[in-house]
């Protein structure tokens, strides 16, 4: 018992785990502590950061929430762990402010309709080499992508997380490592709006089909025309719906 006792009172300290209403504002108060501290030492690439006993001890965080964090930042490839050796930083720190506005609770308005003409911009700009890179089993994999979208088109939540996955194959079909990278930092954050989507409408599911049927008949003006059509329809319809969104978000 007495060692029992001995070992609780070495674990550092801890908030229990955060809410999901508090999750984004953990996270952004983690990455905060995490780029102060590298400022502060002028940590350098391939140098040692903080183990994750000392980041729950500095930022009073739950354990999970920091592990979470971790996770994030790891794979985002601005750091990287290994059970003997620790955290140390393997890219720029400068990233973590974009990350650390990705995870804030209340985004503005103005930035979710930058994301999604960032996202339709590197889709429309990569239209050729998607076209040009994808091999019958990427196509096959869209088309099953698309598939488990449309099964689940009563689920919101479901069907906008094959989305994510469809438009993430796209870029990935093109193996632009920049362009994949950038595509997985917004992920997330896309992620978040699953709250704000309705069933998968017809209009919508044309607009997949149309992109998956002319790689499979290697139609490449029917591609990028339907590429064309399903990101210009989708800029126009955010311009019109960002804002009634943000008046619903708690």
């Amino acid at each position: 018992m007495m060692r029992s006792a001995q070992a609780s009172a070495r674990e550092p300290a801890a908030k229990p785990d955060a809410s999901p209403n508090q999750e984004a504002a953990a996270y952004e108060q983690i990455f905060q502590w995490l780029e102060d501290y590298i400022d502060r030492n002028e940590v350098q690439l391939g140098d040692p950061l903080p183990s994750e006993d000392e980041i729950m001890r500095e930022t009073q965080m739950s354990r999970s929430s920091v592990r979470e964090a971790i996770t994030r930042l790891r794979a985002l490839g601005i750091v990287d762990t290994r059970r003997k050796r620790g955290m140390w930083l393997v890219r720029s720190p400068r990233l973590l402010d974009l990350i650390r506005l990705l995870s804030r609770p209340n985004i503005p308005p103005n930035f979710m309709g930058h994301a999604f003409g960032y996202r339709c911009a590197l889709e429309l700009g990569l239209c050729s080499e998607i076209f040009r890179r994808a091999t019958p089993e990427d196509i096959k994999e869209l088309r099953a992508i698309f598939e488990k979208m449309v099964e689940h088109g009563h689920q919101p939540k479901v069907w906008n997380d094959y989305d994510r996955q469809f438009h993430l194959k796209l870029i990935a079909i093109t193996g632009n490592e920049i362009a994949i990278w950038m595509s997985q930092l917004l992920n997330p954050f896309f992620q978040t709006l699953s709250q704000y989507t309705t069933s998968l409408s017809d209009h919508v599911r044309a607009l997949h089909e149309s992109i998956v049927t002319s790689l499979e008949q290697r139609n490449a003006e029917a591609f990028y025309q339907a590429m064309h059509e399903h990101n210009y329809w989708k800029l126009a319809f955010d311009k019109l719906e960002w804002t009634s969104f943000t008046k619903s978000t708690p």
